[in-house]
């Protein structure tokens, strides 16, 4: 749903690990465009997440760590906030050099738009 310019909304990140062996994670979220991060990361696995700066995005979030079992899944949730009117980005991909034996890296990153008012 729309999010109006200068207020919060809450997003979590979901990782499967799909395999077969217990995995390392390592998560990356950017918060681009319109849409900065704000307020508390509440990671699950094990992650620990720190804040970067990086040029052409407002925040990004680096959460690494955390070990997954086969077949278990967690969640990273975030807080973003809508700047301006406009269209606000929130990426989240996973590091294939951490993902044991899969050849389809297709599934490693979403990407959501948010409608800023």
């Amino acid at each position: 749903s729309p999010l109006r310019a200068g207020l919060s909304g809450t997003y979590t990140v979901t990782i499967k690990n799909g395999g077969s062996v217990s995995a390392a994670i390592e998560l990356h979220i950017v918060f681009a465009k319109a849409l900065d991060q704000t307020g508390q990361i509440v990671a699950g696995a094990g992650l620990a997440c720190a804040i970067g700066h990086d040029a052409g995005i407002n925040t990004g979030l680096t959460c690494t760590g955390g070990q997954l079992a086969a077949g278990a899944t967690t969640t990273v949730m975030v807080q973003a906030r809508g700047q301006t009117a406009g269209v606000g980005v929130l990426v989240a991909t996973l590091n294939p050099s951490h993902i044991v034996q899969e050849s389809n890296y297709d599934n490693n990153m979403k990407q959501l738009n948010v409608t800023i008012n």
